[in-house]
């Protein structure tokens, strides 16, 4: 298992490390992040709070599972782009210093929206831009809720997907669906997780198959996927009670409700 260091350092050399990579800065504004560097400085003690507003990546890849299959024929002829957006909210503690096995996450939202842009063919003057989205949240345990709330919990749809002024289920789009994790994604895993879900790995694999790229990402899954594990398998196997896991956590994993 790696040393695990603060998030707030860790997030730091994540930027400095994408910044300078010269395919990670076509797809994306990687000076837009400098925002949540000035926060890693401004928040004092071990709290880091964050908001990452539409983070867009450029010219993601769309496979041959989408719908409607117009869209499948615009990527083939090189007519309309395909984003991404990322929106991550959170407050986290930027690095345990209490030796026991709990959440370092007090709240979080991530929303990924994917977006196909286009010229609609029956009228040039206007631009199609069809939608998807995805939302990770953690759940407020003091909330109750009248179905099944996992801790963190993934949900296709949410707020992105309503009809309004700006919206019409029309205007829908069905991407193949990723291998979905629930643990949480704070904002360098879902950097990742975007990278590795909608590009090609041949074109990814410079940055994301570097050591310090590596590093960073195993840090941060120590930091937040490793209370997430050993409290989740504290349900189902014993551990020793030296380990101090934090039974509230552990058990709200599973349901909240």
């Amino acid at each position: 298992m790696c040393e695990v260091i603060d998030a707030k350092v860790e997030f730091k050399n994540f930027f400095i490390l994408l910044t300078q990579n010269s395919w990670f800065n076509k797809i994306a504004n990687g000076r837009e992040l400098e925002k949540i560097v000035s926060t890693c400085n401004k928040n004092e003690n071990d709290n880091w709070q964050y908001n990452l507003i539409k983070f867009e990546f450029k010219n993601i890849n769309i496979d041959r599972h989408t719908r409607p299959l117009i869209v499948n024929k615009l990527v083939k002829s090189g007519d309309g782009t395909a984003s991404a957006f990322l929106s991550v909210s959170c407050n986290c503690d930027s690095i345990n210093k209490t030796g026991k096995i709990e959440d370092p996450i007090k709240t979080l939202s991530t929303k990924i929206v994917l977006q196909f842009e286009f010229i609609n063919e029956e009228d040039p003057y206007e631009v199609k831009i069809l939608q998807s989205s995805w939302h990770l949240d953690k759940h407020d345990e003091t909330k109750k809720t009248e179905s099944s709330h996992p801790l963190y919990h993934y949900e296709f749809g949410g707020s992105e997907i309503v009809k309004n002024s700006e919206f019409d289920f029309g205007d829908f789009f069905l991407i193949d669906s990723p291998r979905l994790m629930h643990p949480p994604l704070d904002l360098i895993l879902a950097i990742d997780f975007i990278i590795k879900n909608y590009y090609k790995e041949e074109d990814h694999s410079n940055l994301t198959g570097q050591g310090l790229y590596k590093r960073y990402i195993k840090n941060a899954q120590t930091r937040v996927w490793r209370p997430y594990a050993i409290s989740f398998a504290s349900n189902f196997y014993e551990f020793d009670k030296n380990v101090g896991i934090n039974t509230a956590f552990a058990r709200n994993i599973l349901h909240c409700g």
